[in-house]
């Protein structure tokens, strides 16, 4: 082992970053849980994180797409049911809420680490125009949350596209 293995990887060039941007502190935490991890393997975990301490937030990231006929939110919820979601609408903001339940029961099992996460969280997304609230419509499929919004004819015809013109 070299002492770059050692360098937590935050501070190394990664993919596509996304995870970093967004959440640079819980990620150093989590390389570092890792670092101790490699240095007490089997001693009892001194700095392993226990389940309450963990964030699901991490979890509900979205992805907002936008279409001349409608806004498109799309959200990664592994684990979740479709019973533990609510999603609300009201003055251009959407709302997608949930609740995972811990599965794991008291048996007196002891656990070497803890990585499965429950917990709740909470988005709220604001939309720059009017949608036809009696078409939006969701679908939960393989722990993936799609929204349709779609926007009304009025927010469809105040677009207009501006040309673009050389010097």
């Amino acid at each position: 082992m070299s002492i770059r293995d050692l360098v937590p990887s935050l501070w190394q060039e990664k993919g596509n970053g996304r995870r970093e941007s967004l959440m640079p502190i819980e990620t150093l935490k989590e390389e570092m849980d890792q670092l101790f991890d490699n240095f007490y393997p089997l001693s009892g975990r001194p700095f392993q994180r226990r389940w309450a301490d963990r964030k699901i937030s991490s979890i509900a990231l979205a992805d907002i797409g936008e279409t001349e006929k409608a806004f498109e939110v799309t959200m990664d919820l592994p684990g979740f049911d479709e019973k533990d979601i609510d999603i609300t609408y009201a003055d251009n903001q959407l709302t997608v809420e949930g609740k995972k339940e811990d599965t794991r029961e008291e048996d007196g099992r002891e656990y070497h680490r803890l990585e499965r996460s429950c917990g709740s969280f909470r988005r709220s997304f604001y939309l720059p125009v009017d949608v036809l609230e009696d078409k939006m419509n969701a679908v939960f499929k393989k722990g993936v949350l799609k929204i349709t919004l779609p926007k009304s004819p009025e927010a469809q015809k105040a677009q207009k596209k501006i040309a673009i013109k050389t010097a």
